[in-house]
């Protein structure tokens, strides 16, 4: 499981940064499985878009901050299966705007619902 110091420096980053509206530790960070050379796997939800550029930037400073690998993914950038799957088996760890993580999440649920329908008739 991931301490809670680095938690708390994940919520502490990503209040110092005003585009990052909610945060998530999802993966094996978050379901405890976590090993020594585990990557930790963090989501962020933001207000706006975001660059290739500015994501690569942020993802090298928590690396630095925490002394670990960091998979940043930006939620609204992520395929609806991995957006799922953050909501159901990852861990809110920072809220800035309720509003702007909940617009995300109800878009993130219907488009994972829709992809189901198109899944069956696929599969």
């Amino acid at each position: 499981m991931i301490s809670a110091d680095a938690l708390e420096k994940i919520g502490r980053f990503a209040k110092s940064n005003e585009v990052i509206a909610a945060a998530y530790v999802f993966g094996s960070s978050a379901a405890g499985k976590e090993r020594r050379e585990s990557d930790i796997d963090i989501a962020i939800m933001v207000r706006g878009s975001m660059g290739g550029f500015e994501r690569v930037q942020l993802e090298t400073e928590l690396s630095n901050l925490l002394g670990k690998d960091i998979d940043l993914v930006v939620f609204s950038l992520a395929s609806a299966l991995l957006q799922h799957q953050i909501l159901k088996y990852g861990r809110i760890v920072y809220e800035a705007d309720p509003g702007e993580r909940v617009r995300q999440e109800v878009t993130a649920r219907r488009e994972y619902l829709d992809s189901l329908v198109l899944y069956r008739i696929v599969g």
